[in-house]
């Protein structure tokens, strides 16, 4: 709601703020969800891989449904719709809680003995350090991306509209949330160390490094704490965005 009545560049930067504190908070608590539910690394993998498919396209079709919106309608509508679905949203998670004292996972943890572990533990690990550098180079070209290619088409032709500063994202949002949803399972079947080595974009690294990292802290820290190794994740794409941004 900041979004629609701030007029000032400080009240914006307020806004994002908040927008990506909330972002983060959503993130982790919703990939550690994830993870506890489905604790087969074969079934993990393909579910977190569709739920990076969301967050990606989310992230590369904001551009083109700002641009349309703000073209035809401009700038208080595309945000009092988002403050919409987010109510909406917000309530549909409500919904999903689950108030059982004891779940399959809980059930699961106890029998394989995994406890929790501290964030600086696990950034002490090599293998989680590397999965999240790999992160951070796989993204920094994209976020500059969305970042030069919009700048770049105003003094190319100064005529160009929003719409079609938006529009010109359509390819990208085709690719992330093709190969998110289609190698969620294929990473698993020919290695995911191998599917980030070969890589061909974000959207391959993503699916492939988001099940690698709830499989190495069960394996090497007998730990399930999913929402402080997701927070890692989150704050490599966080960085990832800023490097290729700046």
């Amino acid at each position: 709601m900041i979004f629609i009545f701030a007029t000032t560049y400080t009240w914006f930067v307020v806004a994002r703020v908040i927008e990506g504190v909330g972002a983060s908070l959503s993130f982790a608590s919703a990939s550690g969800m994830l993870s506890e539910r489905f604790p087969d690394d074969h079934e993990r993998g393909i579910i977190l891989g569709r739920a990076q498919s969301g967050m990606s396209l989310g992230a590369t079709v904001g551009p083109i449904y700002g641009g349309v919106l703000y073209y035809y309608f401009g700038k208080t509508v595309p945000f009092a719709i988002l403050a919409g679905v987010v109510l909406i949203d917000g309530l549909l998670r409500l919904s999903i809680i689950s108030k059982k004292p004891e779940t399959d996972y809980e059930n699961f943890r106890k029998k394989k003995n995994l406890g929790g572990c501290s964030t600086l533990m696990f950034l002490q690990d090599p293998l989680i350090l590397i999965t999240v550098g790999a992160i951070i180079v796989s993204l920094i070209g994209i976020r500059a991306l969305q970042s030069i290619l919009p700048i770049h088409m105003m003094i190319v032709s100064p005529t160009i509209t929003s719409l079609q500063e938006g529009l010109i994202m359509v390819p990208l949002a085709i690719g992330f949330g093709t190969s998110q949803n289609t190698l969620g399972s294929l990473s698993f079947r020919v290695g995911r160390w191998l599917s980030c080595l070969i890589g061909f974009g974000g959207g391959t690294v993503l699916v492939s490094a988001a099940p690698i990292l709830p499989r190495l802290i069960e394996l090497r820290h007998s730990s399930s704490d999913f929402a402080s190794v997701f927070a890692l994740f989150d704050s490599a794409i966080c960085l990832a965005a800023i490097l290729g941004m700046m």
